[in-house]
């Protein structure tokens, strides 16, 4: 008795294994998109209601610059000043003096909320809750909504940069001419936009070359 006493003491105990997997939360694709599109017009509303401010130094500052030059061309030859912003130049070369009015950061306007929809196709390559989650954050990020609620260049920039990443992600899991074109147009674009894209240009091409090596087996 003694000893088969000691060997229940001395014995390991272990766990029972449970055969019910944990809890996973799944969202399905149609509540996905239901939530998508909600978040898609907060975004659209908050950006809408955050451009109806006055024009501030450095929005002036770009539409005397682009009103000052003769032609189109001029706008890449002629200025040679930080706050010409390539992309938002051309925009506001194009628009009569309207005095102070939101209408000249439309183009901005629309490039935040591209981003948001941009996100979401970035997350949902991975899942529907992972594209909601993006969403969300790039909806109601203040440095994005600043950045897409302004005449400059910044939030077409960004609009850009989360587009090559959507195509740069897309082409290295499968490459084709589709991926590949529509990634040098958005960053051909991204660098219109503002020339702080360059960096998110040679990362994404780091990526590239890193993937490339690691399929040979060289790393």
């Amino acid at each position: 008795m003694a000893r088969r006493r000691k060997n229940l003491d001395t014995k390991e105990v272990r766990p029972a294994a449970s055969n019910a997997s944990a809890p996973r939360f799944i969202l399905r694709l149609r509540q996905a998109a239901a939530i998508a599109t909600i978040l898609v017009v907060a975004a659209s509303a908050i950006r809408f209601r955050a451009a109806q401010n006055d024009l501030w130094l450095d929005e002036i500052w770009s539409w005397n610059l682009a009103h000052g030059v003769s032609s189109l061309g001029r706008i890449f030859t002629g200025i040679r000043h930080d706050n010409n912003h390539y992309l938002n130049t051309l925009y506001l070369y194009l628009l009569p003096n309207r005095g102070n009015w939101w209408g000249y950061r439309l183009i901005s306007i629309l490039g935040g909320i591209g981003s948001v929809v941009v996100a979401g196709f970035i997350g949902l390559r991975r899942s529907a809750l992972n594209g909601v989650v993006l969403m969300y954050l790039v909806s109601l990020s203040y440095f994005l909504i600043v950045y897409s609620s302004e005449a400059r260049g910044y939030g077409l920039m960004a609009f850009f940069a989360l587009l090559a990443f959507l195509l740069m992600d897309r082409y290295l899991e499968r490459p084709d001419i589709s991926a590949a074109a529509g990634f040098s147009v958005s960053a051909s674009l991204g660098i219109l936009a503002h020339l702080t894209f360059l960096p998110c240009y040679i990362t994404l091409l780091a990526w590239h070359a890193y993937r490339a090596v690691r399929r040979r087996g060289l790393v």
